[in-house]
């Protein structure tokens, strides 16, 4: 555009200067005798004097046409340079509507950049919000890459940009799937190894149309950790709860097999006896099932704005747990000092904190031989504490970091004869989660066990 109007500006004032030159010098030849008689001088003199005023009149008034132009050509320099801001004359008529239409090229071309730039911010935007890490390779190089790269990887010194893949310090795991499928053809994607940290990574590659010779690649990195992770824990959930439930099922089926058998021979007190243990194994399934579904309700979205009065669910816990206490010899008792001229109130749905009581008071009565079992109620400002504590037989220290996991059992001999599921501390642990409160234990082998549950204060 600039080289046209330089070009338009040079060949319009030449063309303007020799035009004037012509017609003046015309206008000129026919008078030549005339302005020599009165004068008496030379003809040649006159007319090269005629000549050379034409000549600079028309350099004048070509000057004058021409200068318009140059104002265009030098706006459209501007233009082709980046100035946008520059405004253009339009007060000169014979060129008003190359000058109007300049303007108009100059707008459009403003309205037009700053889409491009909106649309760049935009894209940038959503790119830098991305948990994955997007990388642009052109080649072996690294164009561009976004802020979840930088989070997911240590960047290097000098940036990501132009820096070759052997340069970018990217794992060398990702390293060498990105360098063997950038010859790929299609979509790709390969589930990596676990890393030295224990990451575990998915490597996307997808190929690009090529740029100035070189082939493009876009690739996506994903940390897979936690979803690796959940997805392990629900199969060995459902593999642990298949035999959990297959346990008790195939006992009362022989339960009941031989019962029946014991019954055609005559023999009723073995029958009533086989009776029996149908009865405690289809007690224990139903708990089973019970805790499953407790389990399946706590990993639900809590109901908002549910309250708890901590001290009544205490006392429900206790009373309803008084009888099985009794039988064992044990004494059970709740201690609300610390609160009692206030009310107790935590931010947790009263169920979930049923549930937990229930299940850490079960644990509690069964795992102590003699002694108490006794229920504690503190509060501060913002939280309010549960403390559950028993004289029982106590936790081996290196079982205490798993014994909130789902069907692990410390004894489990002793934990299937008294009808445990191994599913009473998950539930404790999800209780509080769910209510963002935490679980902590202290336990001494042969001393007992205080669990204490943290909740939010209401």
């Amino acid at each position: 555009m600039t080289d046209i109007a330089r070009r338009l500006s040079g060949s319009y004032r030449m063309r303007l200067a020799l035009g004037a030159a012509a017609i003046v010098a015309v206008l000129a030849v026919p008078w030549g005798p005339t302005l020599v008689a009165p004068a008496l001088l030379p003809a040649p003199f006159v007319f090269g004097t005629a000549v050379f005023a034409a000549t600079a009149l028309a350099v004048r008034l070509a000057t004058r046409v021409a200068r318009p132009i140059e104002r265009l050509s030098r706006m459209a320099r501007a233009m082709a340079a980046g100035d946008l801001r520059t405004a253009v004359r339009r007060d000169d008529d014979g060129l008003a509507e190359l000058a109007t239409a300049l303007t108009d090229l100059r707008t459009q071309m403003r309205t037009r950049l700053a889409e491009l730039e909106a649309e760049q911010r935009d894209l940038r935007a959503v790119l830098d919000g991305l948990t994955d890490a997007v990388l642009l390779v052109h080649g072996d190089r690294i164009t561009f890459a976004n802020s979840a790269t930088s989070r997911l990887f240590r960047a290097p010194a000098l940036g990501w940009r132009d820096r070759t893949l052997d340069e970018s310090g990217l794992p060398a795991t990702v390293r060498s799937v990105i360098t063997s499928e950038l010859g790929s053809t299609g979509p790709v994607t390969v589930e990596g190894e676990p890393d030295p940290s224990g990451r575990t990574l998915r490597v996307g590659i997808l190929p690009l149309n090529p740029a100035e010779g070189r082939s493009r690649t876009l690739v996506v990195v994903s940390d897979t950790t936690d979803r690796t992770r959940l997805e392990r824990m629900r199969r060995d959930f459902v593999a642990n709860a298949s035999h959990e439930l297959k346990t008790p099922t195939a006992g009362i089926h022989l339960l009941a097999e031989s019962a029946m058998s014991a019954a055609e021979d005559g023999d009723t007190a073995q029958a009533l006896a086989f009776a029996s243990r149908i009865e405690e194994e289809s007690s224990r399934l139903g708990r089973l099932v019970t805790d499953l579904l407790d389990l399946s309700r706590l990993e639900s979205t809590p109901a908002p704005g549910a309250l708890t009065d901590v001290r009544e669910v205490v006392q429900n816990a206790v009373i309803g747990h008084r009888t099985a206490a009794a039988e064992r010899g044990l004494e059970l008792s709740s201690d609300d000092t610390a609160v009692r001229s206030e009310g107790v109130f935590a931010k947790a749905d009263p169920t979930d904190i049923a549930v937990a009581l229930d299940n850490l008071l079960d644990n509690a009565i069964t795992y102590t031989e003699t002694g108490s079992v006794s229920v504690r109620i503190e509060a501060g400002p913002t939280e309010v504490r549960i403390a559950v504590a028993d004289t029982g037989i106590g936790i081996p220290v290196e079982d205490v970091p798993r014994i909130f996991e789902r069907f692990y059992r410390v004894d489990r001999a002793r934990s299937r004869r008294s009808g445990g599921t191994g599913l009473g501390l998950a539930l404790v642990r999800h209780v509080v989660e769910r209510s963002s409160g935490t679980v902590e234990v202290v336990s001494e082998p042969g001393a007992g066990s205080t669990f204490t549950l943290t909740l939010p204060r209401a």
